[in-house]
C-alpha cells in the first residue's frame, strides 16, 4: 500500500521569507571551532621538518657514498675479469699450440719407431742366435764363432765370408730357468753388413 507524503504548510514565495533567526527553526548542527595553533606547536613542527630534512640528506649522502664505492668495486671487478679473460684466451691458444706440437712430435716418434724397427729387422737378417750353448772353461768370441761355423755349413743359407773375419759381434746372455734350476747360455752373433 502506497501513501502520499504528508503535506506541510510552506510559504510559496521563498525569497521573501524573512531571514531572521528568530523565525527560523533552531539548527541542531553544531559547528566545530578549530583550535588555533600555539607558537610551541609551530616551532616543534619546524624542528621536526628540519630534523627530517637533515636525516634524509644524511641518508642520501650515505647512499651516494655507498653507490660510488659499489661502482668503483664493480669497475675493478670488470677490469680483473677482462684481464682474466685475456689471460684465459692466451692460455687456450698456448694449450692449442702445445697440442699441435705434441701431435706432430707423436707422429715423428711413430716415424722414428718404424725406422728403428726396420733397422732391427734388417739387422736380424744378419744375426744368428744360439741357444743352450754348452759351458766351457775358456769361453771367448772365437770359440763361439767356431761353434757357429759348423752349424752354418749345415744350414741351407749362404754364410758370408764375414764370419771368418772379426766383424762379427757376439753377445752372451746367461738365463736361469727356474723349473730346471739350471742356467742356460744364449749367444747372439750378428754381422755388420757392408755395402
Amino acid at each position: 500500500m502506497f501513501r502520499t507524503p504528508e503535506k506541510c504548510n510552506s510559504d510559496s514565495n521563498l525569497p521573501r521569507v524573512p531571514d531572521d533567526k528568530e523565525t527560523s527553526p533552531p539548527s541542531f548542527v553544531s559547528s566545530r571551532i578549530k583550535r588555533k595553533r600555539s607558537e610551541e606547536i609551530l616551532t616543534d613542527l619546524a624542528d621536526f621538518k628540519a630534523e627530517m630534512k637533515e636525516m634524509i640528506t644524511s641518508w642520501m649522502d650515505q647512499q651516494n657514498s655507498e653507490r660510488t664505492e659499489i661502482t668503483s668495486a664493480l669497475r675493478s671487478i670488470e677490469e680483473s675479469l677482462s684481464f682474466l679473460s685475456t689471460k684465459y684466451d692466451d692460455m687456450c691458444k698456448k694449450v692449442d699450440l702445445m697440442e699441435q706440437e705434441r701431435h706432430k712430435q707423436k707422429e715423428y716418434i711413430t716415424i722414428l719407431e718404424n725406422k728403428v724397427e726396420n733397422l732391427m729387422k734388417a739387422q736380424r737378417k744378419y744375426s744368428f742366435e744360439l741357444k743352450n750353448v754348452p759351458r766351457s772353461e775358456k769361453e771367448s768370441k772365437e770359440t763361439l764363432l767356431n761353434m757357429f761355423k759348423p752349424k752354418s755349413e749345415r744350414s741351407t743359407q749362404e754364410v758370408s765370408p764375414e764370419l771368418a773375419t772379426s766383424n762379427a759381434h757376439v753377445d752372451i746372455f746367461e738365463v736361469v730357468k727356474y723349473h730346471n734350476c739350471c742356467k742356460t747360455l744364449f749367444a747372439l752373433v750378428s754381422f755388420a753388413r757392408q755395402y
